[in-house]
C-alpha cells in the first residue's frame, strides 16, 4: 500500500475505531466523542487519542499478519 490508499485505510479504521464505540463517524469531526457519550466522558481526549492509534496500528498488525 502507498500514500493515499494508506491514508484511506487508516481513516477507515479511526471509523470503525468510533462505531466499535457506539458513536457515529459524523460526529467525530463536529464534536469531541467525550461530549456525546456519557460513558467515554471517564477519558481524556488524550487517552481517546491513544486508544484510537492502538486500535488503528493493532488492525494494521493484524491486517499484515493475515497475508
Amino acid at each position: 500500500m502507498q500514500g493515499k490508499a494508506v491514508e484511506k485505510l487508516i481513516l477507515k479504521l479511526k471509523e470503525d475505531f468510533y462505531v466499535r464505540l457506539g458513536l457515529r463517524p459524523a460526529d467525530i469531526p463536529i464534536k469531541s466523542p467525550t461530549e456525546t457519550d456519557p460513558s467515554i466522558s471517564l477519558l481524556t481526549d488524550e487517552e481517546l487519542q491513544q486508544l484510537e492509534l492502538a486500535w488503528v496500528e493493532l488492525s494494521l498488525w493484524k491486517n499484515k499478519q493475515d497475508r
